[in-house]
């Protein structure tokens, strides 16, 4: 009934903007007359059983019909279902389900004929008990069919143990109830004492299926796999009931016994009502968290089973503990299996989260675009270079000095709007490759953004001055982009600035990439193909932007570089180059 109020109460606040709210509240309404219809039937039959109002005859004729009706109600509710359902797996579980409570109305019928039109006890076993023990085996296939919760085979390893440990501790719970009894009882022939064992047996399946799939299933079929489930166990436990009864000789039709059997059936056939009612949508984008009692559902009839058996061995009765106590050893073992399953999952788990966590770093400090580093981490190993150069013993001797070049495309715009801009980003990563090539492993290339590239240099082995004409002259060669013959020179200027050792020790990060700016935009306005050196040296009050050198000037977009040596310039102020703070927001 919980399962059914929150369908409801679901439906109810879908919003009014909705074009089938109407049609879902008609449903609902008709859902909650269906479950009160049946919480009144089954409190009259109860009444019935309980009070036992009429003669002995007509109470059992009550009893046999009402169970007749709640079978038969329940497989047309499974097959309206079946209709409702999608083609597919859903649909064959509905059919097979409908199938199971059809043959058992069909045992019940002929039960019903010995009892009611006979007047007579039915004889065990007769064609009652085929109808009887198909439902299991349908309702089984049935639970079989449903989809599964998970594909991995970590996924398929734990239903496979949490089977067994359900199955185990259900096993064990009906030997101490019925199962043993049923042995101990024996019977005339093998074939009753066989037919008494596949009742509990049947049982123990069906709900070790049961609270598989409810554990597994999504929230849109969740309260219907409830009802199925509740009534399943309701079914279980009559079978159960009826079995320990008949081997103690005590069973009789018309008691209080039989109304699990009545109430199991009117759940499913709710159910039925309830899965061909259609339901409001369904929120999406959500991940799927398991629940605790998920996690816990294998253990709860192992912790039942251990503790009537406990309760059986402390009061000194129930069947010999032989067979429980090899169940119970073989559910430790399992129960162990189990474990070292969730222990091996959980070392997966935090495997893979520190792959993302790997992962997701490299995103957060490299351009996705050409791998390099970005503006954050070049900033963070300029600055832990020159915290090394300030502490390095060989900066006396001058050998440890830092320098830091700023590269900007030159025309990348005119790419970009003739190209496009996939031809843009292949310029860029064929750029990101030129500079790597042409500069030591130990240095260090960035994309800070755009068309503009830095590199990082600690501790050179050749002039930085040498290190920007080599970066300049690896960028003449011409490039094919946008799938065409087209060659598209490229060319750089660069903004080069070094950190010289003892002279200037309080430099900081900041400071020094201001340089290298400022350099790289005394580059661009001297011309294409330019590297500007930053001079700290004081020459009076200011700090002096040496123009360098240039390089080859590159021809118009589309055709070849023609190389065009240029002497050197004179040295010009760098007060009026501008300048932009780089430092990584914090």
């Amino acid at each position: 009934m919980q399962a059914v109020r929150r369908w409801a109460q679901q439906l109810v606040v879908v919003g009014t903007d909705s074009p089938d709210v109407t049609a879902w509240r008609w449903e609902a309404r008709r859902v909650q007359v269906a479950a009160c219809l049946v919480a009144l039937a089954l409190l009259g039959y109860a009444v019935v059983l309980l009070a036992d109002p009429f003669p002995r005859a007509a109470t059992v004729a009550v009893d046999d019909v009402g169970q007749l009706l709640a079978a038969a109600s329940a497989a047309v509710c499974c097959v309206v279902a079946a209709r409702g359902a999608p083609a597919g797996r859903i649909r064959r579980a509905w059919l097979l389900l409908a199938a199971g409570t059809g043959a058992w109305a069909a045992g019940e019928g002929v039960w019903s004929y010995y009892e009611v039109l006979a007047g007579r006890a039915a004889p065990f076993p007769s064609l009652a008990d085929v109808g009887f023990l198909a439902f299991p085996v349908l309702a089984s296939a049935a639970l079989l069919v449903l989809p599964a919760g998970g594909d991995l085979p970590v996924s398929r390893a734990r239903d496979l143990l949490d089977g067994l440990i359900i199955a185990g501790s259900l096993l064990v719970l009906t030997w101490a109830t019925s199962l043993g009894a049923v042995l101990d009882a024996g019977g005339p022939t093998r074939l009753s004492v066989a037919l008494g064992l596949a009742y509990p047996l049947g049982d123990v399946v069906v709900i070790t299926l049961v609270l598989l799939v409810i554990g597994r299933a999504t929230a849109d079929r969740r309260g219907v796999l409830a009802l199925v489930a509740v009534g399943l166990v309701a079914l279980a436990g009559a079978d159960s009931a009826f079995v320990y009864l008949t081997s103690t000789a005590s069973y009789a039709s018309g008691t209080v016994s039989d109304l699990g059997w009545v109430a199991g059936f009117a759940l499913v056939a709710l159910a039925g009502v309830l899965a061909a009612t259609p339901a409001p949508p369904a929120s999406a984008g959500q991940a799927r968290v398991p629940s605790w009692r998920r996690l816990g559902l294998p253990y709860l009839p192992l912790l039942l089973a251990a503790t009537v058996v406990a309760g059986q061995l402390l009061a000194g009765r129930g069947p010999p503990p032989g067979p429980q106590i090899m169940l119970g050893l073989g559910l430790i073992a399992v129960v162990l299996g189990r474990q070292f399953l969730t222990l091996a999952d959980n070392r997966r788990l935090l495997v893979e989260l520190r792959a993302e966590r790997e992962h997701a770093r490299h995103l957060a400090l490299h351009d996705p675009l050409t791998g390099l580093p970005n503006r954050a981490l070049f900033y963070d190993r300029v600055a832990h270079a020159l915290s090394l150069r300030s502490r390095d013993a060989t900066a006396a001797s001058g050998a440890a000095t830092t320098s830091v070049m700023f590269c900007d495309l030159d025309d990348f715009k005119t790419v970009n709007d003739r190209l496009g801009h996939a031809a843009g980003d292949a310029l860029l990563v064929a750029v990101a490759g030129r500079l790597r090539a042409s500069l030591r492993p130990a240095d260090t290339v960035a994309r800070l953004g755009g068309d503009e590239f830095a590199v990082l240099i600690e501790q050179p082995v050749e002039p930085p001055p040498q290190v920007a004409a080599r970066l300049v002259d690896a960028m003449t060669a011409p490039l094919i982009l946008a799938g065409t013959e087209l060659a598209v020179s490229i060319s750089i200027s660069i903004g080069l600035a070094t950190a010289i050792p003892v002279a200037e020790e309080a430099l900081d990060a900041d400071a020094l990439l201001q340089r290298a700016d400022a350099a790289m935009y005394a580059a661009k306005r001297q011309g294409k193909a330019t590297w500007v050196i930053h001079d700290p040296r004081p020459h009076g009050n200011d700090n002096r932007i040496t123009l360098a050198r240039h390089q080859n000037r590159p021809a118009p977009l589309g055709h070849a570089a023609r190389p065009a040596p240029l002497g050197r310039s004179p040295n010009q102020t760098g007060a009026a180059a501008g300048s932009r703070g780089l430092a990584p927001d914090r």
